[in-house]
């Protein structure tokens, strides 16, 4: 049996949700969670943290977006239903998005009609959705489109025998392995080519959205993949660190001075730590450059895009904490290999 967490604004979607709930739990025996319910658990906490624990519960996120925003979470700027989504996307839940057919229509036509909240969140749900969601009119059409979703889903885990999230680590687990082997074999096949290393670095790296650590985790950035990198090698009697090898759109000038303050690549030598450095573009959007210290004789840089402005302001520690925790393996196995290289 499979525990759904339904998340919605009840006033206007209450028939659906009613609907929904009742075809899953009598048609199917699996088990629904809606905040509106007798049975739902509040056990004295306020009524967002309530959610929340039972988004964490859940095996499986239900999103419907209809006509109206919601309660607004005090000093949040967001919607309950929208934190209820972050929440399931922090935790990398499987998500059905569903929107009522009338207010993806108004949101296509970029209506006045529909709330500034709306449309942002929509604008928000698109970005990982590549802008598609079931639409529905009537409250069947949502359940069928459950009910199908839902027996597509069964039938991988039980030829599988295994649980949603146990799929669900197994398929992040086989894709960051895969791209980690693709890395290694690199390293080999391409020694001393750091150009094609770098390629395939590049590739490798996970990006996305990077959260705070509040309760109601906020997507404070998002980083596109990687658009470019650069690797520089320590010279000591030329004083100057060199290119070896560089990707894509990075800034891959020949050589810096070890002693050059304004240098983003050789501050991250002198200083011996990673760094996050930013500056715009030309086309409306940031640069983010995170630098790495490498092996004792070189610095790596990754370039990424962002946003031009995000608000309220992102801690930069934050965001480079988390791009080195998504990409652990990957980084160590290329410190390694450079400490290796850098002692022959």
């Amino acid at each position: 049996m499979l525990t759904l967490f339904i998340s919605s604004t009840i006033r206007d979607m209450q028939v659906v949700r009613r609907t929904l709930s009742n075809q899953i739990e009598q048609q199917l025996g699996h088990q629904v969670k809606l905040s509106e319910s007798i049975s739902f658990d509040w056990t004295g906490e306020d009524i967002i943290q309530s959610c929340l624990r039972e988004v964490e519960r859940a095996d499986i996120y239900v999103l419907m977006i209809g006509s109206q925003s919601g309660m607004m979470i005090p000093d949040h700027g967001i919607s309950v239903t929208r934190a209820e989504y972050r929440k399931a996307k922090a935790l990398r839940k499987p998500i059905l998005a569903l929107i009522l057919y009338e207010t993806w229509v108004l949101y296509r036509q970029a209506s006045d009609r529909l709330s500034p909240g709306i449309v942002e969140f929509i604008d928000e749900v698109s970005q990982n959705f590549g802008r598609y969601f079931f639409k529905f009119s009537v409250s069947e059409e949502a359940a069928e489109i459950v009910r199908a979703q839902l027996s597509l889903l069964l039938k991988s885990y039980l030829q599988l025998n295994r649980s949603v999230r146990e799929i669900q680590d197994s398929m992040e687990k086989e894709e960051a392995a895969q791209a980690y082997y693709r890395f290694v074999q690199a390293l080999f096949r391409y020694d001393q080519d750091d150009d094609r290393v770098l390629s395939i670095l590049a590739q490798a790296m996970k990006t996305g959205d990077i959260f705070n650590q509040e309760y109601i985790p906020q997507p404070i950035v998002h980083l596109s993949a990687v658009t470019g990198a650069a690797l520089y090698r320590l010279l000591e009697s030329q004083g100057e660190l060199a290119l070896v090898g560089c990707t894509g759109d990075a800034d891959c000038q020949p050589a810096y001075r070890t002693d050059d303050g304004s240098s983003y690549v050789s501050v991250t030598y002198a200083c011996n730590e990673a760094k996050l450095y930013e500056k715009e573009t030309s086309y409306d959007m940031k640069e983010m450059i995170a630098c790495f210290p490498m092996g004792g004789k070189y610095v790596l840089a990754l370039h990424v895009l962002t946003k031009l402005e995000y608000t309220p302001a992102y801690d930069r520690q934050l965001v480079l904490d988390q791009l080195y925790g998504e990409n652990k393996a990957i980084l160590h196995t290329l410190h390694l290999y450079l400490e290796r290289r850098g002692r022959s």
